[in-house]
């Protein structure tokens, strides 16, 4: 049974959180040799880098895009939550962020979130354990291909002991379902147009980076962006995918880097 919930529990703003302070966070090591920078600063950290903006949410580049051509992104909402289905609900801003990308970009859309879960009432600062980054974000991965992504998930995701439920969303906007499908517990939520496949963690117990894993091995190999500080091979091929992605924001389409 969905939660009713109009107040968050969680403070707005929460010190140390990479999404609400990027700023004080370590830089990003990987990218050091970026010339977009600017202003002969050496490299920061990647979640400084906005891509979109609305009043409640900015885009910003993934740290490892699991698309070769780097067209991968990630919404993050300015307030510290730990789910796009906990209040307060941004349906119309990621509707409308979802609509313009999809005007934009050639081929589908996916939208993918490991949620997490409200805390208990005697526990507020409970983590949910296996996120990697305890602050809303869906990854948002786009472009054309000759895949059936919805399927792929389902079959990774059911040969994992999960039961992946299949859902519909109205005129394609996640967090509208999101309202409907939120039990206060961590989920994964896969989207693609009017169709998407809910898994509600009980447990607690899926591990981080299950979108990344599957979603980049479906495109060629699997990345591991954990991985880039002690492997140099994987911290150059994160840098190339960062660098196409960065090369398609040239100022005239939906992002703009700033």
């Amino acid at each position: 049974m969905a939660i009713e919930l109009t107040i968050s529990p969680f403070p707005p703003i929460k010190p140390g959180c990479l999404f609400c302070e990027p700023s004080k966070s370590e830089p990003t090591r990987h990218l050091e040799k970026w010339d977009g920078w600017g202003g002969g600063h050496s490299a920061r950290n990647l979640a400084e880098i906005t891509l979109y903006e609305s009043d409640n949410l900015r885009v910003i580049p993934d740290s490892f895009p699991v698309r070769p051509d780097g067209q991968h992104v990630l919404i993050v909402g300015k307030k510290h939550r730990t789910a796009f289905a906990q209040p307060e609900l941004l349906v119309d801003e990621v509707a409308h962020f979802l609509k313009r990308l999809r005007s934009e970009a050639s081929g589908e859309v996916i939208y993918a979130e490991h949620g997490g879960g409200m805390p208990d009432i005697n526990h507020i600062n409970r983590p949910d354990k296996n996120m990697s980054i305890h602050h809303r974000h869906a990854h948002v991965v786009f472009g054309s291909n000759s895949l059936d992504p919805l399927n792929y998930m389902r079959d990774a995701l059911t040969r994992e002991g999960w039961s992946p439920r299949d859902v519909e969303t109205h005129q394609g906007n996640p967090i509208e379902a999101l309202r409907e499908l939120y039990t206060g517990n961590p989920y994964l939520f896969f989207n693609i147009g009017n169709r998407g496949l809910w898994v509600e963690d009980q447990d607690d117990r899926m591990v981080s980076m299950t979108t990344q894993r599957h979603l980049s091995t479906m495109y060629g190999e699997p990345v591991n962006w954990k991985q880039i500080p002690s492997n140099p091979n994987m911290a150059n091929e994160a840098y190339v995918r960062f660098a196409k992605l960065m090369s398609h924001c040239n100022g005239s389409g939906l992002f703009i880097p700033r």
